[in-house]
C-alpha cells in the first residue's frame, strides 16, 4: 500500500499532533499509520516528527511554501489509555517558543535538550536541511566511534555541548570518557594555534 493513501492508526499511535493555523484550520497527525511500526525510542519519535514539521515548513516561520498557511501554534498530545482512547496534552510549540503543559513530560533530558537545541537553531534562520543534520536521528549503525577526534564533526562550541549531553544521556560511556573526549577535541578543533 502507497505510504500516502495509508491511514492514521489512531489506536497504536503514541503521539498525535495538532497543527492549529491562523485561519481557524487544524491539521490533526499520528504518529504511525497502520501497517506501520514506530520507532521503540519513543522519543526519537516525537524529535524526529518535530524535525518533519519544520522540514515541511509547519514549523518555519520563513518557509516560502505557497500552500502553508501560518502557525499558530502546534499542539503535541501523548496516548495515555487505549480503551477507551485517551491523549493528554503535552507541551505546545510555537514559531520562536513552546510551552509545557505537563511537567512530568518536562523530565525527559533527551526531549528538553532537542527542544532547546530546536530553539537555539530556529533563531539563527537555518535551512530544512540544516535542521535535519543537526537533529534528526537515524538507527542506522554508526560509522565511526562516537569518542574519535579524527576528524571535524561540530560547527560550534554549542554542538559539540549538545553532542555531550546526547553522550551523557546515551549511558555506554563513563564521565571520564566524555570529558576526555571533550578536552581532546576541543584542543584539536576549538583551540586557536
Amino acid at each position: 500500500m502507497n505510504d500516502k493513501i495509508r491511514k492514521w492508526d489512531k489506536e497504536n499511535s503514541t503521539y498525535c499532533r495538532v497543527l492549529v493555523m491562523e485561519n481557524g484550520r487544524e491539521l490533526v497527525g499520528y504518529s504511525k499509520k497502520i501497517g506501520m511500526e514506530e520507532k521503540q525510542d519513543k522519543t526519537d519519535v516525537l524529535t524526529n516528527w518535530i524535525v518533519r514539521d519544520f522540514e515541511a515548513g509547519y514549523l518555519d516561520k520563513n518557509t516560502v511554501n505557497p500552500k502553508i498557511t501560518r502557525l499558530k501554534c502546534a499542539d503535541w498530545y501523548k496516548r495515555i489509555t487505549k480503551n477507551p482512547l485517551e491523549y493528554e496534552l503535552m507541551f505546545t510549540l510555537y514559531y520562536d517558543t513552546m510551552e509545557w503543559h505537563k511537567t512530568m513530560y518536562a523530565e525527559d533530558k533527551r526531549l528538553v535538550e532537542f527542544l532547546k537545541k530546536f530553539y537555539w537553531l530556529v533563531r539563527k534562520n537555518p535551512t530544512a536541511t540544516t535542521v535535519r543534520n543537526s537533529l534528526y536521528v537515524t538507527t542506522r549503525a554508526e560509522k565511526t566511534d562516537p569518542l574519535s577526534i579524527e576528524r571535524p564533526r561540530f560547527m560550534s562550541i554549542e554542538d559539540l555541548n549538545f553532542y555531550l549531553s546526547k553522550l551523557q544521556n546515551d549511558g555506554r560511556f563513563t564521565p571520564e570518557q566524555i570529558n576526555h573526549f571533550y578536552i581532546s577535541y576541543k584542543e584539536k578543533y576549538f583551540t586557536k594555534r
